[in-house]
């Protein structure tokens, strides 16, 4: 039977191709699979003057740090717009592991990370290549303070 309103038909057309386009993508978003970003467990970096002064001569220094934490950014890092967790939660009944969370906007698509490390302003940065809702990070607590893990989860 055909309809007596073209436009309804159009309309309609259109109707069902706005939500055929809605099904494909809301499962992606919907059911994102967690993914893992694991810092280096070192960086090697040079350390060395860049002028010496007359007079005097230039001590290398260490070249080889250690992991201290990784910083969650809205953008690129050297925008410097850094995240706070959104939750901090202690996991044990004894104090001594914690969980950090980053909850994001959906369809946040200009996330990264940077590892930092101990002894040295140099860091590495890497960018989310798919969407996040969540991050989580784990510290555990020592007799110094918090060792945070290499590690973020997200999905």
């Amino acid at each position: 039977m055909m309809s007596t309103n073209p436009f309804g038909d159009l309309i309609m057309l259109r109707a069902v191709r706005i939500a055929m386009l809605f099904l494909l993508f809301v499962p992606a978003v919907v059911s994102a699979r967690p993914f893992v970003v694991e810092c280096p467990a070192a960086l090697d970096a040079s350390s060395k003057v860049s002028v010496v002064p007359k007079g005097w001569t230039a001590v290398p220094g260490e070249t080889h740090f250690a992991f201290d934490n990784i910083t969650v950014f809205d953008g690129q890092p050297m925008d410097r717009a850094s995240l706070v967790p959104d939750r901090d939660l202690e996991e044990s009944e004894n104090g001594k592991t914690a969980v950090s969370e980053w909850l994001f906007p959906e369809g946040a698509k200009n996330i990264w990370f940077t590892c930092s490390y101990r002894g040295t302003p140099s860091s590495l940065a890497m960018k989310v290549s798919s969407v996040v809702l969540r991050c989580t990070t784990l510290s555990r607590r020592e007799s110094w303070g918090w060792r945070h893990e290499p590690k973020i989860i997200c999905e």
